[in-house]
């Protein structure tokens, strides 16, 4: 029969347990780290929108200190607006550039969040294993607790000895200990849960190991979604639109403008159009002369590129090398769970026969003892390896990066 242990942590009434995924949703909504990731890809959409357009036009403007005399007038000032137009292409791949910046942080910013929503599930499975332990102690003391005053009655009637007795005591008090160890390490990891999902209350319902193992199967591979991998491939073409936007630094850029040219009245003439403002189109061309510098930048983009293709080959060796790592501790454990179920089965018809024996005076106490004592650790050490086992199942995901 399935247990469901409800931890209060704050007094009330109608609480109800808070469930693994529900503790995930708020640790990931509350983790500093998450939140950080979140703003960077914010700024990076931010600067989407600012990439890829035109420069500032550029408003001129001056006044001759001696005016240049011209045939209807002399020039008393001018003001003028210019527009510079970068290489055909140029303000897409920029545009581009900053579109992979901010897919690379978001690929970021999933990672983080499976990294939170792993450490509060190894967190949890922890807590799990803690209660359930606690909760089989707590069981064994009260059967030993039967057994001594059984033993004392038996005693009495000089069926039992002392020695006995004394040896039930101190298995009672080694229990005990262990049970009250089992709860505070309980209530540590309940701590460790508020901070990390940052509440000062807390309901914690336990879902037990069967659920979390019922899919056994482990992937085969890394997944091409993993957000590592999509990270560094997104790198990749983001180093490559930068060589890129580095080549069109290398070109000319156009600028168009026009200058409006203030001219004052000439005194004595009748001359058409005498003291009429002229309008003066205007272009330029910028002369990027210094080509050692932008050859350099494609380079070191170029180089980049390189960098991070040997940074995505690495992630996915060390990625199949953790899977095949995660698959041998899975089977291991697996067996060892096999093995241990089949220890417990044989030691429950042992202490069937040892108990009938032990009522009819053919068996000796200390028989029947550590046979309990046997199959209380069998318990004990299954718990452990379940948890075990799902803390790997967790850690799966963060490995092949979806399921």
């Amino acid at each position: 029969m399935k247990r469901i242990i409800i931890i209060l942590i704050f007094i009330g009434l109608g609480v109800q347990g808070q469930s693994l995924d529900s503790l995930i949703i708020a640790a990931i909504k509350s983790s500093p780290a998450v939140k950080a990731k979140s703003k960077a890809f914010d700024v990076a959409l931010k600067q989407i929108e600012t990439s890829g357009v035109w420069a500032d036009p550029i408003l001129t403007g001056g006044v001759f200190i001696l005016p240049v005399e011209t045939r209807v007038g002399p020039q008393l000032g001018k003001i003028g607006i210019q527009q510079m137009f970068p290489f055909w292409g140029a303000l897409k791949v920029e545009k581009s550039s900053a579109k992979l910046k901010a897919e690379m942080l978001f690929e970021d910013l999933k990672w983080t969040q499976m990294v939170v929503a792993n450490e509060l599930k190894s967190l949890y499975y922890s807590w799990v294993s803690s209660v359930e332990k606690e909760v089989l102690l707590e069981e064994y003391i009260a059967s030993l607790r039967k057994v001594h005053r059984t033993l004392e009655i038996r005693m009495g009637n000089g069926k039992a000895s002392a020695q006995d007795l004394y040896r039930t005591q101190l298995l009672i008090d080694e229990k005990s200990l262990e049970r009250s160890l089992m709860a505070e390490e309980a209530i540590s990891i309940e701590n460790q849960l508020k901070a990390l999902i940052h509440s000062d209350s807390i309901v914690l319902e336990k879902e037990w190991f069967d659920e979390v193992l019922l899919d056994n199967e482990l992937s085969d591979s890394v997944s091409s979604e993993h957000p590592i991998l999509r990270k560094k491939e997104f790198q990749q073409k983001y180093f490559n639109e930068k060589a890129e936007f580095s080549k069109y630094q290398r070109y000319p850029k156009l600028g168009i403008g026009l200058d409006y040219i203030f001219i004052g009245q000439r005194e004595g003439t009748n001359l058409d159009g005498n003291g009429k403002d002229a309008l003066m189109p205007m272009f330029s061309l910028s002369l990027p002369i210094a080509q050692k510098k932008y050859k350099s930048k494609v380079e070191a983009f170029q180089l980049k590129v390189e960098e991070a293709n040997y940074e995505l080959e690495e992630v996915l060796l060390y990625r199949e090398i953790e899977l095949e790592s995660l698959r041998f501790r899975w089977t291991k454990i697996s067996r060892l769970i096999e093995l241990n179920r089949s220890q417990m089965n044989l030691i429950d018809s042992t202490l069937t026969l040892l108990k009938t024996g032990y009522a009819n005076d053919r068996v000796d106490y200390i028989e029947v003892i550590d046979a309990e004592q046997k199959k209380i650790n069998y318990a004990l050490k299954l718990i452990d390896l379940q948890e075990e086992l799902a803390i790997l199942k967790a850690k799966e995901i963060l490995i092949v990066g979806s399921k």
